[in-house]
């Protein structure tokens, strides 16, 4: 009865938190758009927050890729079982705003990056961003190939689109690894 005990306490905290949906594990593509499903058939049955559904599932678009593009590789799962090939994405709401959170492990050089560049992004205002946009896409033509890590297009279509400073927090777990999570108000 452990186990029923613990989903009950799961239960209680995702309620207290405001989380509507929350995936942990590996991420395919299949996964991705599942996901994506979902999302968009309960944010479209919220009458109060229609305006903000495709920004909320474009944001959670780019996180989920973001986790693809950045997992562990497999070599190492020994030395993080559970973690390093998988991630984690929730969608709550606070207030009448929507969030979306990621977590996965990241080689600390990229996960140092991605912050950088949040910090970064952060920084700027929204006719910055939306310069840095233009920008990008322009460069994005030219290079089909983006390298993961290369913050392009994806994360400043994100700071466009968040209501609030994208939150970002990195926790080392081992000397090749860090934990990054991304939470971003809608």
């Amino acid at each position: 009865m452990v186990l029923k005990e613990s989903l009950t306490d799961l239960k209680s905290k995702l309620v207290e938190h405001g989380i509507l949906l929350t995936f942990s594990g590996p991420f395919s593509q299949e996964i991705i758009e599942v996901l994506g499903e979902a999302i968009q058939k309960h944010i479209m049955s919220d009458d109060n927050i229609k305006s903000n559904t495709l920004n909320v599932f474009s944001v959670f678009i780019e996180q989920t890729q973001n986790i693809r593009n950045y997992l562990g590789s497999k070599r190492f799962e020994n030395e993080l079982p559970g973690f390093l090939n998988s991630g984690m994405v929730t969608i709550g709401k606070a207030g009448d705003r929507y969030f979306v959170a990621s977590g996965n492990m990241s080689k600390k050089e990229d996960a140092r990056a991605l912050a950088d560049r949040i910090e970064e992004l952060n920084g700027m205002d929204k006719g910055q961003l939306k310069a840095a946009y233009k920008s990008q896409l322009k460069k994005s033509r030219i290079v089909v190939d983006e390298e993961p890590g290369g913050a392009g297009l994806g994360l400043l279509e994100v700071a466009r689109k968040a209501s609030a400073p994208i939150e970002c927090s990195i926790v080392s777990k081992n000397e090749r690894y860090d934990y990054i999570t991304i939470n971003v108000y809608i």
